[in-house]
């Protein structure tokens, strides 16, 4: 069972931190998705081979003494927390773990940040172990789904991509070949993102072990080569996020993302989230600039998310369960920004920058704001929406001539099977029968 079937949240992946997407993330960029996540996202999960590879961490940690970084901070007090491939292990034993399984790319002040990340550590209830296996198994599926004979579907037709897909093809396939059967090889099932990036790097003239993404990318000299090779790199990258979340159990995150380039659009997603849908919403917002933020101590930023940010962050909670809707999400959004603002330029001066927030959820049987009808006639319009708690369903009627919204909690779904709507003249109305989904218009 999920955290959100428990009525907890389902933590978003906090993908900043993969090492292969600095090719894609400054630094500074870095530090603005940190921040903005840590005040927008109610719980956020990395996986544990993040934390040793990661140039960007490294750098955040060493700007600030032991436990006063904003991440540590983030974890000390539960809103980060890390997925172990061997829970019962400590930090420092899982990245012994790390090292024998031949992972490569690990920094050499590994041991320190598993020192410094641990000393903040509180037993908690885990979101989620990183089954190492099921992990390579999804990516195997997702990388011969996405990246084999087929052209992608992208979230926005790209003309860039279709030059990257079509440029790339005759080497892109002969390394993902290898790859697979090299993996099947080590490891007797699955694909390794590591085995298909040195695969990758091979074949564009890379003569070693690929662990670094940027390296790779700066050593050819091609232009055009260069522009496709980065993009099917991404590609990869990204795939391999997704799979990563999805075995988690966690909400998919894309830290840079580029919509042009975009080959795990969301409808691609339910078939590796126990066949769910995913569903996103895009909120503009102004916020206090991340250099104002990051000069405050991280006590008081994450303190503001506390005092400030309550509301619009169970509304995310409850829109994710499908029980509140997007506008609800939007206008408190909006509300909490402001209020920060003004708490910023309190505490230093600096203007607003726009920023965007970027909200997904799983929608099933289980987890749905499902429109089952809308029914239409003269004057009002009604809608009954099953909410994504499976205890408690609720009927909305929308009077449209009034303005006016009317709701009921209902108990069990079973009192749907015969439900009226009542109209605004008695007389008429609407039976439904909502177990088959079936509308009756009488």
């Amino acid at each position: 069972m999920t955290d959100e079937a428990k009525g907890g949240p389902t933590p978003t992946y906090l993908g900043s931190l993969d090492r292969q997407m600095e090719a894609f993330l400054s630094y500074p960029d870095w530090e603005r998705f940190l921040v903005a996540s840590l005040l927008f996202e109610p719980e956020l999960v990395v996986p544990d081979i993040f934390l040793f590879i990661s140039h960007h961490l490294e750098q955040h940690l060493s700007e600030r003494l032991p436990g006063n970084s904003l991440f540590e901070k983030a974890v000390l007090t539960g809103l980060i927390t890390v997925a172990l491939r061997e829970p019962q292990n400590s930090l420092g034993e899982n990245l012994t773990a790390i090292r024998r399984q031949g992972i490569l790319g690990v920094l050499p002040n590994a041991e320190n940040i598993a020192r410094r990340i641990e000393s903040v550590w509180r037993p908690r209830e885990s979101p989620g172990s990183l089954h190492l296996f099921d992990q390579r198994e999804r990516f195997q599926k997702m990388v011969f789904a996405l990246m084999g004979d087929q052209p992608p579907r992208l979230v926005n037709e790209s003309a860039d991509a279709r030059e990257a897909w079509n440029l790339s093809s005759h080497w892109r396939q002969p390394a993902l070949a290898e790859a697979y059967e090299r993996t099947l090889r080590e490891d007797g099932r699955g694909l390794r993102r590591g085995h298909l990036q040195s695969a990758f790097g091979q074949r564009l003239g890379w003569k070693a072990e690929v662990h670094d993404t940027a390296l790779l990318l700066r050593s050819i000299t091609d232009p055009e080569m260069q522009r496709a090779a980065a993009v099917v790199l991404r590609w990869m990258h990204e795939i391999y996020q997704a799979s990563s979340a999805s075995v988690l159990g966690s909400a998919p995150g894309f830290p840079a993302s580029v919509p042009e380039y975009a080959i795990v659009p969301y409808e691609l997603l339910p078939r590796t989230i126990d066949e769910q849908q995913v569903e996103t919403v895009t909120i503009m917002v102004d916020v206090p600039p991340t250099h104002v933020l990051l000069e405050m101590s991280p006590d008081a930023v994450l303190g503001a998310r506390k005092e400030y940010g309550h509301d619009y962050l169970e509304a995310v909670l409850k829109w994710r369960r499908g029980a509140s809707n997007e506008d609800a999400v939007r206008s408190l959004a909006d509300s909490y920004c402001r209020t920060l603002n003004t708490w910023a330029e309190r505490e230093a001066a600096g203007l607003p920058t726009r920023a965007s927030i970027a909200l997904t959820r799983r929608l099933g049987s289980q987890n749905a704001n499902v429109v089952v009808a809308v029914l239409r006639s003269l004057g009002p319009i009604g809608a009954i929406y099953l909410t994504g708690d499976p205890s408690a369903a609720v009927v909305y009627r929308i009077l449209e001539n009034v303005g006016l919204a009317a709701h009921r909690k209902v108990d069990h779904l079973p009192e749907f099977k015969h439900l009226t709507l009542a109209r605004k003249h008695p007389s008429r109305h609407v039976d439904l029968s909502v177990g088959q989904i079936d509308v009756d218009l009488l």
